[in-house]
């Protein structure tokens, strides 16, 4: 039988993100690779991903800070029936808490 939660969901990024993620790919030696690997992660699983803020979800990786490959991240999404649109990136503290974030 067919489970709509495991159908994976088209990806849109906001101009904002599309310009952020290019930025971070010239500044981080494997964000390219983080930052794929997160996009296939919502488009499975974005329901269950992070906690609900302001009518959004958000998303923090932690990163990898070793040898500065790529930077701790908060994502801002929505999620909806086909798609997930990406709607801001933040490098931010990987300590920091959800109370904090500025969207």
């Amino acid at each position: 039988m067919f489970d709509p939660q495991w159908f994976a969901k088209t990806i849109v990024e906001t101009r904002y993100v599309q310009e952020q993620v290019a930025i971070l790919h010239d500044q981080y030696a494997r964000f390219d690779q983080v930052w794929e690997g997160l996009t296939w992660l919502l488009a499975r699983k974005a329901h269950e991903l992070g906690r609900p803020f302001r009518g959004y979800r958000v998303y923090k990786h932690s990163g990898i800070t070793r040898g500065n490959q790529s930077p701790a991240l908060t994502l801002l999404f929505e999620v909806r029936d086909c798609e997930v649109e990406i709607i801001s990136i933040q490098v931010s503290d990987p300590e920091c808490n959800f109370e904090e974030l500025d969207f």
